[in-house]
């Protein structure tokens, strides 16, 4: 009986331990995109750049409309 409480808690133990290895691989695999993407958001932000707006992409490439030209006067 003790022998197999043992051999419960030893798996138990290897589960906690499998569970936090597979975490910990997930995290270093999600957390250099979080972080490119984090630099991303600043970097737009911090240096304004309005010229990478969609609306901006949208009138110039998509449609060949510049931007001075849709202003009402």
């Amino acid at each position: 009986m003790m022998k197999k409480v043992f051999y419960l808690r030893l798996e138990h133990f290897f589960k906690i331990k499998f569970n936090f290895l597979t975490f910990s691989i997930n995290y270093s695999i999600f957390l250099p995109w979080f972080c490119d993407w984090l630099f991303f958001i600043s970097s737009a932000y911090f240096l304004n750049l309005s010229l990478f707006s969609f609306d901006n992409l949208l009138n110039e490439s998509i449609l060949g409309i510049k931007p001075e030209r849709l202003a009402v006067s």
